[in-house]
């Protein structure tokens, strides 16, 4: 066994749960104090991929003949995010509580394949940039059920933000953004094996249940074409529905002094969402002089699939 390890309450093992957040769970020794605190640091880079498809029909319309009209669209992306994972925890016995919050070090440009189809089944094909930023984080609590296993329940919330340059790609609205959030709670548990006297090794697996919500917000259409003039949105575009998942991570963690660790983390994680919604009104105007058409209601049905990797390396103080 470490010596390290078992001279504080704070277990060398990672909790990976239901979001890209990471934290160390603890284990008791004899002459444990009452109370322990742990801080941690740690950067890393976090590699995003998301996928959505989603189809509409038109609900209603001064056009009666628009009214019942189908459309798709699928759009995903692929881009890495460097971050600063900051952790605060305290043990008492054999339980713990940990914070997180996982802070972008800088937006990142990405890059978006889009394809969209209408009730025609004429195709329109674009690729989308622009600024992509991610914040995440989570309260934890945990039990050591014994040596090398622990059990844990949590909070998490998490955000992904799209700020589109619509510069480059005409058909996308001058005020355009995206967003992606989810908040719920997990579930998970970890188990950690001592390497001799170098450190422990851990694997973690945690499942989660989200309510989440995926808005857009700008105008609607294709503003630069010299025959199509559009207004905003009068209350964007949100879509409402269930994500979950499961995410799973091995950990290396050793010592470095009495009270300092350093870790060397891997994590993988995957949620899908199945929700829907409505774009409640916009307006089409057309500058050739026929009259605007109000579109008052769109029933809308969206999928997602997110997926987030994360390499990261930080150190731990126990005090």
């Amino acid at each position: 066994m470490s010596t390290l390890i078992h001279s504080n309450r704070w277990r060398l093992s990672p909790i990976v749960f239901a979001a890209s957040l990471s934290f160390t769970p603890i284990a008791m020794a004899a002459d444990a104090p009452a109370v322990d605190w742990l801080a941690s640091a740690a950067l890393g880079l976090k590699a995003f991929e998301f996928e959505e498809q989603r189809q509409g029909v038109i609900l209603s319309s001064q056009n009666t003949g628009s009214v019942g009209a189908t459309f798709s669209n699928d759009a995903d992306y692929d881009e890495t995010l460097p971050y600063l994972d900051l952790g605060l925890g305290l043990a008492f016995s054999q339980f713990y509580l940990v914070g997180n919050i996982e802070l972008p070090l800088q937006d990142v440009d990405f890059k978006q394949s889009f394809v969209g189809r209408n009730a025609t089944g004429a195709v329109n094909r674009n690729t989308n940039v622009g600024d992509l930023s991610r914040l995440d984080y989570s309260i934890t609590f945990g039990y050591n059920v014994m040596e090398g296993v622990a059990l844990f329940a949590g909070f998490k919330a998490g955000e992904t933000e799209l700020d589109f340059d619509t510069q480059s790609a005409p058909n996308i609205p001058p005020d355009y953004e995206s967003s992606y959030e989810e908040d719920g709670f997990f579930v998970g548990g970890s188990y950690t094996i001592d390497v001799a006297e170098a450190g422990a090794l851990t694997f973690s697996i945690a499942y989660a249940d989200f309510d989440a919500e995926y808005s857009e917000s700008g105008s609607f259409g294709v503003p630069n074409s010299p025959t199509n003039v559009t207004t905003p949105l009068l209350d964007g575009v949100r879509y409402d529905g269930d994500a979950d998942g499961f995410s799973y991570g091995v950990q290396w963690t050793g010592g470095l002094a009495e009270s300092l660790q350093y870790r060397v983390a891997l994590k993988y994680q995957k949620y899908e969402l199945d929700g829907g919604g409505s774009r409640q009104s916009f307006t089409n105007t057309n500058v050739t002089g026929e009259p605007p058409e109000v579109f008052n209601n769109i029933g809308l049905d969206i999928e997602t699939t997110q997926e987030i990797t994360t390499f990261s390396v930080g150190l731990a103080y126990i005090f």
